[in-house]
């Protein structure tokens, strides 16, 4: 039988505002809790962080103050939080740039994202398959998003 191949957007988004609106838009389009992420600047404080809670258990649901080699302090939700605790060592000596690279982002598409979010973006990172991600992207109608791009997950990515 055949399985659609799992796909990964990520993209910047610069206002907490605006992050928050695409995460909602995002529920409303069906997307599950599990499914979308968000990395942001943990100098946003603990209410922001709180309203990006999107895990649905209390354990790995965020992460906050994580001391990343390349972008200072910051914090992830969702699957990006069980990912980011699953590889804390890593994270902390690699940096934003290293746990992206191991999610099978190109080098210079890792440093873009971990230079955004070091300048105070938030990186929105969806998981789903083709079909979803190409409806993630085009529900973004009055959402500023920089360089949403998708890619293929790698296997080892896929278990969380």
């Amino acid at each position: 039988m055949f399985s659609e191949s799992k796909k990964r957007a990520f993209g910047l988004i610069s206002s907490q505002e605006d992050a928050k609106n695409a995460v909602q838009k995002l529920q409303d389009n069906g997307f599950s809790r599990e499914q979308i992420s968000i990395i942001g600047p943990n100098s946003c404080g603990y209410e922001c962080q709180k309203d990006f809670n999107l895990s649905p258990s209390s354990d790995n649901a965020l992460i906050s103050g994580l001391a990343a080699t390349d972008v200072g302090s910051v914090f992830a939700t969702g699957a990006m939080a069980n990912i980011v605790a699953n590889n804390a060592v890593g994270f902390l000596n690699k940096g934003l740039m290293g746990a992206l690279e191991s999610l099978g982002l190109p080098e210079n598409v890792a440093q873009f994202y971990s230079d955004g979010v070091a300048n105070g973006d938030f990186l929105l990172v969806v998981d789903g398959t083709e079909k979803e991600i190409d409806e993630a992207g085009s529900s973004f109608d009055n959402i500023p998003i920089q360089s949403w791009k998708i890619y293929r997950q790698p296997s080892d990515a896929l278990s969380r």
